[in-house]
């Protein structure tokens, strides 16, 4: 089966979108490259250690904040680990999601909400995730932890080529890997891999096509950081006229990424052109892309049309819970 997906997203990474094959290849981007040539540059894609149907790594965990521990996958039982870190919006946004799905499945699914990539280590990182969570209340209402050094991080996370949080992976009664994503995709699999039900070959061959997306956008972040910035961000550009053509979602956390990350030579015009194409592909009605969008605003100093925009989200969110508190959070600062 993997190579008929390797053989898929080779197909799927050279067409890309009906977007992507109306950009004229033989334009000139950088220092004379051609969009052609500039995409050739990108690593081509090889099955990742940990995928869909290869066993779940160990549980390797420092300390359990909250619940129940996990010290092992009991057979018969199936198991949600997700990743996340007190840093991250969207983390957080999720927390209720995964406490709704952990109730509604009661003993039939362990939820585990694995805390990474904190720059704080030790007993820093220990007080810092327990007065969060304990600052979250009932929105975390499932099992938390804290993995042991980095190693959650590399056994699961970078094993499987996966480069953002949050990210959750579902594994089944047998101890195998059923699916990877975004936790708040994943009702429709869990359901499925709970009731004996899920065929995963589809998912896999469409995580082959994100896993190309997320190592290609890496691809761009090392070409960035290690000193041909001015590549790194026209490598950036092909890719939201090609593979993220229709991927309004990491567009915007391009933005956010090269408008916000300490390590990244600034590019910020870049971070608007990616962040209203996001905008432009939600029909900017999307209130967390709005949100982002505000902050790229702010990066770039323009502190009204943060504010503007900011606003703008908030009616957007229209009192969902997920987001109300984290938008006022952010409009604060931009009127501070």
């Amino acid at each position: 089966m993997i190579h008929r997906i390797a053989a898929s997203v080779l197909i799927l990474a050279a067409c890309s979108s009906t977007v992507a094959l109306a950009q004229a290849e033989g334009e000139l981007t950088h220092n004379g490259m051609t969009h052609a040539e500039l995409r050739a540059e990108f690593p081509e894609f090889k099955t990742p250690d940990v995928w869909y149907n290869t066993r779940a790594p160990e549980m390797t965990i420092a300390e359990w904040v909250k619940g129940e521990p996990v010290t092992g996958f009991e057979p018969g039982k199936v198991y949600v680990v997700e990743f996340w870190a007190t840093w991250c919006g969207p983390c957080i946004a999720a927390f209720p999601h995964l406490g709704e799905l952990q109730a509604e499945y009661g003993d039939k699914v362990s939820v585990v909400g694995v805390n990474i990539w904190e720059r704080q280590s030790g007993e820093a990182r220990s007080e810092l995730v327990r007065k969060f969570v304990a600052d979250q209340g009932d929105r975390m209402s499932y099992t938390v932890a804290i993995e042991e050094g980095a190693t959650m991080a590399d056994n699961w996370m970078r094993a499987a080529g996966r480069n953002g949080i949050p990210s959750a992976f579902i594994v089944d009664g047998k101890g195998i890997i059923a699916w990877m994503g975004h936790p708040m995709d994943m009702d429709e699999p869990l359901a499925k891999v709970v009731a004996g039900e899920y065929e995963n070959t589809a998912a896999a061959e469409e995580s082959a096509v994100e896993f190309v997306k997320n190592s290609r956008i890496k691809f761009v972040y090392d070409t960035i950081t290690t000193g041909d910035s001015a590549k790194g961000y026209a490598l950036a550009e092909t890719l939201l006229d090609h593979e993220l053509a229709d991927d309004p979602y990491s567009m915007i956390q391009m933005a956010m990424t090269t408008a916000t990350t300490e390590r990244f030579p600034k590019n910020l015009d870049f971070s608007l052109t990616a962040a209203e194409k996001a905008m432009s592909l939600t029909n900017n009605e999307d209130p967390y892309i709005t949100h982002m969008l505000a902050q790229v605003h702010f990066q770039r100093g323009d502190k009204a049309k943060a504010i503007e925009t900011c606003k703008k989200a908030i009616e957007l969110a229209d009192g969902d819970q997920r987001f109300v508190g984290w938008f006022e959070q952010s409009l604060a600062e931009f009127e501070g």
